[in-house]
C-alpha cells in the first residue's frame, strides 16, 4: 500500500448528536496506526497496555451544547501534530488552521518549539 505522502491531511467528517445539554470544553481522542505486517499501535484506553502514549485532548473555548445538537468534527494532521475543526449546530467552535498559522511547526518539532527560551526563562 505504501506510505502516505508527507504533509497535511484531512480526515472524514464525523457527526454525532449531543446526548445531553451542557458545555463542551475539549475534544478528547485517541489514535491507532497500522505499522504493517499485521502489527498496530494505539493509545486507545481500552487497548493493550503501554506507558508512553496517552489519550490526548484539544482544548476548546467553552461551547454551549443543547441535547441533540449536531457536533461535527474533522481531524487534520501533519507529520507532527493533530488538530480538529469543530462545529456545534453549524457554529464554529474550533478551526484547525487557526490553531497554528505561524508555520514554524513545519520545520521545527513541537518539542523543540516548547524548549525555546521564553521571556520568563531569561537568565
Amino acid at each position: 500500500a505504501g506510505l502516505p505522502a508527507r504533509g497535511r491531511h484531512r480526515g472524514a467528517e464525523v457527526v454525532a448528536a449531543a446526548t445531553a445539554a451542557g458545555t463542551a470544553h475539549a475534544v478528547a481522542y485517541y489514535w491507532s496506526m497500522d505499522l504493517g505486517f499485521g502489527a498496530a499501535a494505539t493509545n486507545d484506553p481500552g487497548g493493550p497496555f503501554q506507558d508512553h502514549w496517552h489519550p490526548m485532548v484539544q482544548p476548546l473555548a467553552p461551547v454551549p451544547v443543547t441535547k441533540g445538537a449536531a457536533c461535527r468534527l474533522v481531524a487534520r494532521h501533519d507529520d507532527a501534530s493533530i488538530a480538529f475543526d469543530v462545529s456545534v449546530d453549524g457554529a464554529v467552535a474550533a478551526d484547525a488552521d487557526a490553531l497554528c498559522a505561524c508555520g514554524w511547526h513545519l520545520w521545527c518539532s513541537p518539542e523543540r518549539l516548547a524548549a525555546l527560551a521564553r521571556d520568563d526563562d531569561a537568565r
